[in-house]
Order: structure tokens, then sequence, then C-alpha cells
């Protein structure tokens, strides 16, 4: 496990890579970013051994106290969105880079998973700056039949995302 601390308004990044039985590149010529929640699962422990055990994948799972797991390399496709659409395109998982925030469906997200999040899609855009498409959505705009999933729920706040990621602090 390679453990990073970053300073100033950076987060820490703690790189724990789930096992992977298959590779496959993921196509980078649309970055689309799909936001989840873990629906409360209690917490990453318990996130990651259900994510091993149905061999599915994010790319990044943001902790309530800020902390970003990183679980695969976004150059690689993860098993995060099932069946889905996004303008016309269908399996989007090949397309898109997931990022779960620990969460039930009741809770308030925190200050620092905002935080954590923006600064983690900034670094995103920075990454894939070869695309002109940024779009951030969640898995409940995706998932088919639309309706099948609600994260990252009503208690996820767009506007304050959206604030934080046109911010130049970060």
């Amino acid at each position: 496990m390679l453990l990073l601390q970053l300073t100033g308004t950076q987060p820490k990044v703690v790189e724990q890579l789930l096992p992977q039985r298959r590779v496959q590149i993921r196509d980078t010529s649309r970055n689309y970013i799909i936001i989840h929640n873990d629906g409360g699962s209690g917490g990453y422990n318990s996130a990651r051994a259900t994510l091993i055990k149905r061999r599915l994948s994010y790319h990044y799972y943001v902790k309530r106290d800020g902390t970003i797991m990183k679980l695969l390399d976004p150059k690689y496709v993860a098993s995060h969105v099932g069946y889905s659409v996004w303008k016309g395109l269908f399996r989007i998982n090949k397309y898109s880079i997931g990022i779960c925030l620990e969460n039930g469906i009741t809770k308030p997200y925190t200050q620092l998973q905002y935080q954590s999040t923006a600064w983690l899609i900034k670094q995103l855009r920075t990454r894939y700056k070869d695309t002109t498409t940024y779009t951030v959505v969640g898995h409940s705009d995706v998932a088919l039949p639309l309706g099948r999933k609600d994260d990252p729920g009503r208690n996820f706040d767009w506007k304050e995302l959206s604030i934080l990621l046109n911010s130049q602090e970060m």
C-alpha cells in the first residue's frame, strides 16, 4: 500500500489497488466522471470487500474524512456503472471514471468529501486534457433502466461541487 500525504488543500491519497482479473485500456477520447455512493455499506473496508466479492471496481473511493483511496488507475476500465447510456453511448464504463463517496442515503456528505472530490476531478482533467468533454454526472443519470440507481442521492450538493470545481484555490 502506497501512502501519500499531500500538502495545502490537497487531500491524502492512499493507493490500494483492487485485484484485477482482466485489464482493459479505457477509451479516453471521452472522459465522463460518474459519482457514486456506497449506500452506507459500513465504510471503506466493507465496500472494498463487496467490490472484490462481486468483481466490481471504482477508480477512486472518497472517505468521509476526505481521504482518497485509489482503487484502479483511470487508464483502465472499471466495472462501476453496469448497463448504462449517456449522450447516445452505451456501456459507458469504457469512457468513464468512477468516483464513489462513502455515504448512506440519509447522511449529508462532508465538506472534506466535496473538497477532495473537486481536487481529484481537477487532477483528472489535467491528466486527460486532450479531450474537450468533462461531464460529471451521477450514477442515477446513466444507469439503465432509468430509476434503477439513485446515487449519489438527494443529499449530494451538485452546486457545492460546481463551486469548488470553478474555484482557483485548489
